[in-house]
């Protein structure tokens, strides 16, 4: 009895469900990121006191905590 569940537990990993229940993950992870953020832009196009906010607190943290290496990066390769 142990045997044959072990089998099927085999089974079931060689038939690519595994891969397929992965790849639905990352893109319904996806999905929900790109609307979260589709979202919040489209309230803080709607609320702009709430973006001016928002951009004077992202400045302000920035100043405290300089991004050294990815940003710098990006622009330098940009250029």
């Amino acid at each position: 009895m142990a045997e044959a569940s072990r089998s099927a537990k085999l089974d079931f990993f060689q038939d690519g469900h595994v891969a397929a229940n992965a790849n639905a993950l990352i893109l319904a992870g996806h999905e929900t990121t790109a609307s979260a953020l589709a979202y919040t832009s489209h309230l803080l196009a709607l609320h702009p006191e709430v973006q001016e906010r928002l951009a004077e607190e992202i400045d302000n943290y920035l100043q405290e905590h300089p991004v050294r290496y990815a940003f710098s990066m990006f622009v330098e390769n940009s250029a």
